[in-house]
């Protein structure tokens, strides 16, 4: 069983005051698909719960960033379930240690499915700040749509791709199916 996760959360980096101490990052909003329901679940802070009763039952985390962000921060709700225990497919980190460096999601998309994030992390705390829950749900979950979407193509066809300016780059990847 596969989960496809993302997070927001409700302050940056700079408003906690250390990039060092990811317990100073709260969730505003995780979102998820669910392979075995073929659904995305959207869960905000105060439903966690349900989020940690899919990620019991997964097999496989897959996302981008997850190791290191997602799951660090989620770990802080979920201290009886070790997350960083789950087999896991961080296609930000594959990545990296194929070309050397991080790449954004937002390349990674453009490049492989021709498609763009429709906003950015900055932006997302502004969203819960300002109540923009509604808004707020759909840039999550459509993070997790375009991240579950780069999977699969990398499944069916050993490969995905990024732009780096105007250049376009396939990478071979062999991720589990």
């Amino acid at each position: 069983m596969k989960l496809v996760l993302d997070i927001e959360t409700q302050n940056s980096f700079q408003e906690a005051g250390s990039r060092q101490d990811m317990s100073l990052l709260k969730v505003s909003v995780a979102a998820c698909y669910w392979y075995q329901d073929d659904k995305y679940y959207v869960f905000f802070e105060d439903e966690l719960d349900s989020l940690k009763n899919l990620i019991s039952q997964a097999e496989y985390i897959i996302g981008f960033n997850t190791i290191g962000f997602d799951l660090p921060i989620l770990q802080q709700y979920m201290k009886d379930l070790n997350l960083l225990n789950k087999k896991q497919i961080d296609m930000m980190l594959i990545l990296e240690d194929i070309l050397g460096y991080k790449i954004p999601l937002q390349a990674v998309a453009q490049a492989t499915l021709g498609k763009h994030k429709i906003s950015h992390g900055l932006e997302a705390i502004n969203m819960w700040k300002q109540g923009r829950l509604d808004e707020l749900k759909e840039y999550c979950q459509d993070d997790v749509r375009l991240t579950r979407e780069i999977y699969e193509y990398g499944i069916k066809h050993n490969k995905i791709k990024f732009n780096a300016g105007w250049l376009n780059y396939d990478v071979p990847v062999s991720w589990p199916g």
